[in-house]
């Protein structure tokens, strides 16, 4: 999925200005997808230059006019046919993974560190996504959007569980490997 049909998703919600798209996709993917907000202004730009969306112009005052963007049918066709075509593929860019892969060379406090900040945000993001589920907003959101609420519970409710029950375990594996490439460097020495 690109940014085009990023745009088209949110479009599917109501009409909407570009720093309205903008904001929801912050809001709604900027979890699990990289969204790179400079793109969202052509992306519409196009979109409207192959009619799959049409916008509208509102002055106002002492601002720049606002532009509001509704979806056509040939746009929500389009949506369709992206997501038919998208393997789904899940795929995970993360900067932690990586320093966890490589372990053994950061300072134990960082790992800890690094480790129970992200434990911390998913809470946050559990706390948020359980006060969701529980308001009214609920009752308007789709069978896609409930499905996604409370498979992200479950991952993110694990994760957390996960990171808080083993870091200090990996910390003193850490610290046991440090101590003995520590001690074997001595004797060589």
């Amino acid at each position: 999925m690109d940014t085009k049909d990023l745009c088209l998703g949110v479009l599917t919600l109501g009409d909407a200005s570009g720093y309205d798209i903008r904001k929801q996709l912050e809001q709604t993917f900027a979890h699990f997808m990289e969204i790179s907000s400079s793109g969202i202004y052509p992306a519409l730009k196009q979109l409207a230059l192959q009619g799959l969306v049409t916008s509208t112009t509102i002055p106002q005052q002492g601002k720049p006019n606002k532009i509001v963007y509704s979806l056509t049918d040939g746009g929500r066709r389009a949506l369709g046919l992206a997501l038919a075509e998208s393997d789904g593929r899940h795929k995970v860019q993360s900067e932690m993974l990586v320093m966890m892969f490589y372990a053994g060379l950061a300072p134990p406090e960082k790992l800890k560190s690094v480790l129970l900040a992200r434990a911390a945000e998913l809470e946050g993001y559990t706390a948020a996504t359980k006060a969701w589920r529980d308001s009214d907003a609920v009752d308007q959101a789709t069978p896609g959007q409930r499905f996604l609420a409370g498979y992200a519970l479950a991952v993110m409710e694990a994760e957390s569980k996960f990171l808080r029950s083993h870091v200090d375990d990996l910390i003193d594996e850490v610290e046991q490997d440090k101590s003995a490439i520590a001690s074997s460097d001595a004797k060589k020495g």
